[in-house]
């Protein structure tokens, strides 16, 4: 049974495949952990506390993962101060880190960082509470970059906003659109918990490619889920209720698809002008985007907007002219009490079609040729799914619950 850090880390250069370190329950202050050591795929090394949760680690406490085949399981970590992250997965193959619990952390580093050459490395079914920091961060820079990360069944909850309005992401996935946003980490966040992550207006930035963003719930969040570039993402199945907003795009060929968003407070799901068509732009058009079956309800300004932020000024970095171009919008419902329902703002080259728009009340609806204005007849105030007789079946998102957060 493991009492100090002099004992883990002794015990951590002596590992055989399939050992499982114990850590005697208690608080412990200041551990600084170089794990190195390698398992394998059938017999990885266990790192975990007497029980679950039994284990608190403070103040400036870290575990800098390099080695293979391990697994980080059941640890506290409490008003950790980060000058460096409560966990860094640097290089390392297979690492998992499950079943902790990431309370009050603040200062300059996310709780968890993934960089370097890290594959098939894994963040599942872990709290993250109150964090004054990122929570997870996985760092692109071209062939140096993680692989595969996996991002899953974690709640993140009551994240604070930063004072200056930007740099505390809950989760960013790149952080250099115009340097690196070619490169394809392949990362895939699915099945997580956004409760009132406020930290700044993008819950997740995304600023790299071919990654996945399926079957998270974001409740009462101040912040939308952004592609800041990048291309060939997958938005897929997501619910938002009473956020800021759902989905804003910049970027190419991404598919946007079956996502719930429920009460935006400002827009549901935004395609930005861009400054450049090419990848290198601050901010670059959305093209060639596919946006079908998803469902918009009640946003207080905007449900479906094709071209917001025309003629933004960014200073030295551009402005924004480029319209969206050759996106697909199709068998989308966007149904609301008041703002507008849809917007397209000098976006001429677009295909919107077979779209149900619907408004009521004070909302405005903007009729566009090849769709139905009419009643998608939800089955009730809290069920956006379609009665049997709805004239919008095929349309909008399924409506189906999944399960989510740790």
């Amino acid at each position: 049974m493991i009492t100090s850090e002099k004992e883990l880390q002794l015990a951590l250069k002596g590992t055989n495949l399939g050992d499982v370190i114990v850590v005697k329950d208690g608080v412990y202050s200041d551990w600084d952990m170089e794990v190195a050591c390698e398992g394998s795929e059938d017999s990885p090394v266990v790192i975990r506390p007497e029980t679950p949760g039994g284990v608190t680690l403070v103040d400036e406490s870290s575990f800098k993962i390099s080695g293979a085949y391990v697994t980080l399981s059941g640890f506290r970590f409490e008003d950790c101060g980060l000058m460096d992250s409560c966990v860094l997965i640097d290089g390392g193959l297979s690492v998992r880190v499950t079943d902790c619990c990431f309370e009050g952390a603040s200062g300059r580093a996310p709780v968890i960082m993934v960089r370097g050459r890290s594959v098939d490395c894994r963040v599942d079914h872990c709290r993250f509470i109150k964090p004054e920091a990122r929570s997870v961060q996985v760092v692109v820079q071209g062939e140096r970059s993680p692989m595969r990360t996996v991002i899953d069944h974690n709640l993140f909850q009551d994240v604070p906003p930063i004072p200056s309005g930007n740099g505390r992401e809950t989760i960013q996935i790149g952080q250099s659109q115009p340097n690196w946003g070619w490169f394809c980490p392949l990362t895939i966040v699915e099945y997580n918990t956004f409760l009132r992550c406020d930290g700044e207006i993008e819950i997740i930035s995304n600023k790299s490619s071919r990654n996945t963003y399926r079957y998270n719930l974001f409740k009462d969040c101040k912040g939308e889920l952004v592609m800041r570039g990048a291309s060939h993402c997958e938005i897929i199945g997501n619910r938002f209720e009473n956020c800021t907003g759902g989905v804003r795009l910049s970027g190419t060929h991404h598919r946007v698809m079956d996502n719930v968003i429920v009460n935006p407070q400002k827009i549901g799901i935004q395609l930005r002008y861009g400054m450049t068509e090419e990848l290198g732009g601050h901010y670059q058009a959305v093209g060639h985007c596919l946006i079908a079956n998803n469902t918009i309800v009640n946003a207080k300004a905007v449900g479906l907007f094709v071209g917001s932020s025309r003629d933004r000024d960014a200073g030295e970095k551009g402005v924004s002219t480029i319209a969206p171009y050759a996106n697909q919008i199709v068998k989308n419902i966007v149904a609301g009490e008041q703002g507008q329902v849809v917007t397209v703002d000098h976006a001429p080259d677009n295909m919107i079609v077979e779209n149900v728009f619907y408004g009521t009340d004070e909302a405005v609806v903007t009729e566009i040729d090849g769709n139905l204005l009419d009643d998608p007849m939800f089955v009730g105030a809290e069920d956006w799914r379609l009665q049997e007789n709805s004239p919008a079946i095929g349309m909008g998102a399924s409506g189906e619950s999944f399960d989510t957060g740790p």
